[in-house]
């Protein structure tokens, strides 16, 4: 998790040179989990079924966003800004 302290350094050093962090989706690896309710014979994150896109679509964000708050990233790092594209 990035929001464990092993990652404060990074936000630091953000915070002090005045950089937002900016987080983009990009492929999680979560779609390998869902061949268990839909199987597929290849990994495609970026060909996403009806199912897929319900089950996980905005999931990766959401779990990293929560991640920074729930395991204290922004409270250690108060004035660090992110922001989700």
């Amino acid at each position: 998790s990035m929001g464990t302290e092993e990652f404060d350094p990074f936000w630091d050093a953000c915070v002090k040179a005045g950089i937002p962090v900016s987080m983009h989706a990009s492929d999680s690896g979560y779609s390998n989990y869902l061949n268990d309710w839909e199987p597929a014979t290849e990994c495609k994150p970026f060909s996403p079924t009806s199912f897929r896109m319900v089950a996980m679509g905005k999931r990766p964000i959401e779990d990293t966003m929560a991640a920074l708050v729930c395991h204290g990233a922004l409270t250690r790092n108060p004035d660090l800004r992110i922001l989700s594209v």
